[in-house]
């Protein structure tokens, strides 16, 4: 619902013997630098928690962590703007599937979460493979549900699923 920047790319191609456009484009808050605090922080997500929301703060976070690797860490950890409530930064190694920081939101182990919620399917390579998810789950049975989204970035070389997640009411 809002007019923002893009900047687009397009090509003339053959497809098959046809004539075909290939395009791609950016707007401008996937863009490096350009979430601001004001318009995605964790307090304004756990006010007004949304799907497209969770995805939107998830990105900016994760590029923090793109851009300023380790060093990202503490800021994400420690500041309000990505810790405020139930809203939490968390980072998970892909090679390892240990959780980096923001583990204290699950109350079981990753891999007995994966287990419980996900009928063993390997959700940290799933994540992986297509670059970003979304998980419903709930971290054990009498627990409400939590929509979660993670997107993998690399730091200093190792693949991260940086991510974070809301509770959703669950029906009885």
């Amino acid at each position: 619902g809002r007019i923002e920047p893009k900047s687009s790319f397009f090509r003339v191609t053959d497809w098959n013997g046809k004539r075909a456009v290939v395009s791609a484009g950016i707007i401008e808050p996937d863009l490096p630098g350009t979430c601001y605090a004001e318009q995605v922080n964790a307090a304004g997500l756990a006010e007004a928690p949304s799907p497209s929301g969770l995805r939107e703060f998830v990105r900016c976070a994760a590029g923090e962590m793109e851009s300023w690797g380790h060093f990202a860490t503490p800021m994400l950890t420690e500041s309000p703007r990505w810790n405020s409530g139930p809203i939490q930064v968390m980072a998970i190694d892909v090679a390892t599937s240990e959780v980096l920081f923001g583990g204290e939101k699950l109350s079981v182990p990753l891999a007995a979460l994966v287990d419980q919620a996900f009928d063993g399917r390997d959700i940290v390579r799933m994540a992986d493979v297509f670059g970003e998810a979304y998980w419903i789950y709930r971290p054990w049975p009498e627990a409400n549900g939590e929509f979660a989204v993670v997107r993998r970035v690399l730091v200093h070389g190792t693949p991260i699923l940086v991510g974070s997640s809301y509770p959703v009411a669950t029906s009885p």
